[in-house]
C-alpha cells in the first residue's frame, strides 16, 4: 500500500513516500528546481485558504534575530522586508508548529532545515493547512513573499550559488554548470548547482556545502570574503 509521504524543505514541498521507508526524492532549496522529481506547491499570494475548524496560530515575530547584521550589505535585498529569510529556521519553526496545531505529526529534519509530514489518506487537507501556514507567514511580516522576485535578489542568489558551486566541485562533487547571469536571470532563478549531484551522495554534499543559500551569505560574509561576481 502506498503512504502519502510530504517532506518539506525550506518551503518547497516534495511529495511521494513509498510504502513506510522514507522519501521518493531528495531535498532541494527553497529557489531550486527539485533534481530527482516531485511537486511543488506554491502558497505566495496564492488567496486565502480556509479549512475548515481550523485557522493558522498568530506568528510570533523575532524582536532582534540578527539578520540585518549577519547578512550585511545584501540584508535589505535579501529579507525584502521581511524580519527573518523566506526558508530560515525560524520561518521553518513557525511552518512546522503551525502545521502540528491542524494536527499532524512533523519530524524534524535539522540537516535539510525542514521536516517530514505523514499526511496519510489526509494529504488534500495537508496542502490547504500548509498553505495557510505559509500566507499567514507573508501575512504577518515574518518573511517576504518568493513570488516574483526581484532582479537584485536574483543576482544575489546567482553570486550565492557560485559560491555552492565552487564548494562541491572542491570536495570532489559534480555539481551542474553555472548558466550565465542574464540567463539565471531571465529564467528567474532557475538553477540549482545542486542538482548535478548524484542521490546516492547527495546528503554527503549537503552537509560539506550549505544547500541553504542564506547560510551561504553568511558563511562567506563571516570569513571577510564577498560573493564572487562570476564564474
Amino acid at each position: 500500500m502506498r503512504r502519502a509521504c510530504v517532506v518539506i524543505v525550506a518551503a518547497v514541498l516534495l511529495v511521494g513516500c513509498l510504502g513506510a521507508s522514507g522519501v521518493s526524492s531528495h531535498p532541494a532549496a527553497a529557489t531550486a528546481s527539485m533534481p530527482n522529481g516531485g511537486s511543488t506547491v506554491t502558497t505566495d499570494d496564492s488567496g486565502p485558504v480556509v479549512v475548515e475548524g481550523w485557522a493558522p496560530p498568530p506568528v510570533a515575530i523575532p524582536r532582534d534575530p540578527g539578520y540585518v547584521e549577519s547578512l550585511g550589505p545584501y540584508a535589505d535585498v535579501w529579507l525584502n522586508g521581511g524580519v527573518v529569510p523566506f526558508g530560515s529556521e525560524e520561518h521553518m519553526s513557525y511552518l512546522m508548529s503551525c502545521v502540528e496545531s491542524a494536527g499532524f505529526e512533523v519530524t524534524p529534519d535539522l540537516v535539510h532545515l525542514g521536516y517530514t509530514v505523514h499526511a496519510g489518506a489526509q494529504e488534500d487537507r495537508f496542502f490547504k493547512v500548509d498553505a495557510a501556514c505559509g500566507q499567514a507567514a507573508i501575512d504577518s511580516g515574518l518573511v517576504a513573499s518568493r513570488s516574483n522576485p526581484s532582479r537584485e535578489s536574483l543576482v544575489v542568489d546567482y553570486r550565492a550559488k557560485l559560491v555552492q558551486y565552487q564548494c562541491l566541485a572542491d570536495h570532489g562533487f559534480t555539481p551542474l554548470g553555472p548558466p550565465s547571469e542574464e540567463s539565471f536571470l531571465d529564467s528567474g532563478g532557475m538553477w540549482d548547482p545542486f542538482s548535478g549531484v548524484g542521490s546516492a551522495q547527495f546528503s554527503e554534499a549537503e552537509v560539506v556545502c550549505p544547500h541553504n543559500t542564506t547560510v551561504v551569505i553568511q558563511q562567506v560574509l563571516a570569513s571577510g570574503r564577498d560573493l564572487p561576481d562570476g564564474p
